[in-house]
């Protein structure tokens, strides 16, 4: 080799370069290092702020639904102050749109109006802030934070009335679907949408089982349950195991401690609705 020509992969300076070149030193200038995590940081510290402030937009309008849903199998939905009957519910879409007076209270007599005014807001603000911290893109921000409104919703309402109503399901999990589709489109990627796809109907499957079931859980588990595949499944499939023995467990641990302090029979049903969202949020907070 004649002298000053230079070696394969050392650079004139002696610098060691491409696949073979070493990693920055711990001490190196921050302009040196990857700004990624840096401008990640960034980002968060904006849709965390943005996302509790929708939750608190959303408060009314939860509880709106709230009010309106929590009603027996194939009763009307409720519009009117039951104390008074003043219409304090504006309403359409089949109660999709359900919006209750901002202080709680019909404007009439002053009577509660569903769940007290500003605890939907503050438990819609910490879900949606923890979702945020954990979403990977502005997609499935998105799509967790318009399952998770719903959810809120479907949980107190469960808890009151042992439903979950139909347009609120199907509201749940065509939103879902819509903004995971959109996020394919836009990035090309198709793969987690047909993951997704996959663990939806697996789950319906598992639940259709349970339905079908002498004294199995009632039809609007099932109709849930293909959200929370559609919402996991984009993560994982074991996102969607985690998410399904939460659940089992929850309401077995309910119903326990429900029967051990007399507050439940043998025959009496359990809300499990509520068990599955909460399973679900741990799920996708867990897996994210």
């Amino acid at each position: 080799m004649r002298e000053g020509a230079p070696v394969a992969g050392v650079s004139d300076t002696g610098a060691h370069v491409g696949r073979d070149a070493p990693r920055l030193p711990r001490d190196a200038p921050p302009a040196c290092r990857d700004a990624t995590p840096v401008a990640e940081g960034r980002i968060r510290m904006v849709t965390i702020p943005l996302a509790a402030g929708v939750g608190v937009l959303a408060g009314p309008w939860l509880r709106g639904l709230v009010f309106a849903h929590a009603v027996g199998w194939r009763q009307p939905l409720r519009q009117h102050c039951p104390a008074c009957g003043t219409s304090v519910i504006p309403m359409t879409w089949r109660g999709l749109l359900a919006v209750a007076p901002l202080d709680g209270r019909c404007p009439t007599c002053r009577t509660p109006i569903g769940p007290v005014a500003g605890s939907v807001e503050i438990l819609a603000a910490l879900v949606l802030s923890m979702l945020a911290m954990r979403a990977p893109s502005g997609w499935v921000l998105a799509a967790w934070i318009w399952w998770a409104l719903l959810g809120i919703a479907l949980a107190l309402i469960d808890t009151a009335v042992h439903r979950l109503p139909d347009p609120l399901t199907t509201a749940a999990t065509g939103g879902v679907g819509l903004v995971l589709t959109a996020e394919a489109i836009t990035s090309g990627e198709v793969d987690p949408l047909i993951r997704a796809l996959a663990c939806a109907a697996g789950l319906a499957l598992v639940y259709l089982v349970a339905i079908l079931a002498p004294g199995g859980m009632g039809r609007g588990d099932g109709a849930l349950a293909v959200s929370i595949g559609l919402l996991l499944g984009r993560i994982s499939v074991p996102a969607v195991v985690l998410a399904t023995v939460l659940t089992a467990g929850l309401a077995g641990a309910w119903t326990a401690l429900g029967r051990i302090r007399g507050r439940l029979g043998g025959s009496d049903a359990v809300a499990l609705g509520p068990h599955m969202i909460i399973g679900a949020l741990v799920a996708l907070l867990v897996n994210a």
